[in-house]
């Protein structure tokens, strides 16, 4: 994962599509480690997941990624909905 996210990451700084992109990625990727059948391996990916989608709302933060409010927000709200995600798949099936 870290092949896939981080120079993609680190050159999308102050491209909020990119960042969002980078988010709808890690988001699509979830259901492949649900199929993996669980056990520590899935709980290790979901852990570099959760990483690189901090990574890329990092990105965007108010320290000069995105000086657009409005972009740094969309990645915000993009963040929380694949964070929203990824614990969704943490939990046990019921």
């Amino acid at each position: 994962m870290d092949a896939a996210y981080h120079l993609i990451r680190q050159y999308s700084r102050g491209n909020a599509e990119v960042l969002i992109r980078i988010l709808d990625s890690i988001e699509s990727v979830l259901p492949l480690l649900s199929s993996r059948g669980g056990g520590p391996n899935v709980a290790v990916d979901r852990a570099a997941l959760r990483l690189h989608a901090d990574l890329a709302a990092a990105e965007a933060g108010d320290g000069g990624g995105l000086p657009n409010p409005y972009n740094r927000e969309r990645v915000r709200r993009r963040h929380a909905e694949v964070i929203a995600s990824l614990e969704r798949a943490a939990r046990p099936a019921a």
